[in-house]
């Protein structure tokens, strides 16, 4: 594993945190439970998710998700992840599949 994404659970304070998943393929899975209820909490929460972006990303060209989809904490990062282009045809594609907004609402 490399590194720079072991000791970011620790470096944010999420000492009780794990990485499991499909290593071999670089496939993990970050699993910490952090408590969200006042904006400090919110504000390292979202600091250990920049660096992890980062890390990932920007370092290693990885993804940030697989086979689970995209949700809440990956979301404002699809851009991040696959560029301007890609995420300016999948803003399309969503508008041209569900006008209304009914799936997911903007």
């Amino acid at each position: 594993m490399p590194p720079t994404i072991s000791p970011s659970l620790c470096q944010h304070d999420y000492s009780n945190g794990i990485i499991f998943g499909h290593a071999k393929d670089g496939n993990l899975h970050f699993c910490n439970h952090p408590k969200l209820n006042d904006q400090a909490a919110i504000d390292q929460y979202s600091r250990f998710v920049d660096d992890l972006v980062e890390v990932v990303v920007h370092r290693y060209d990885g993804a940030l998700k697989a086979e689970h989809g995209t949700g809440r904490n990956m979301a404002p990062f699809v851009e991040t992840e696959w560029g301007s282009d890609a995420y300016r045809i999948m803003r399309q594609l969503k508008h041209l599949a569900d006008p209304d907004h009914l799936l997911i609402r903007e």
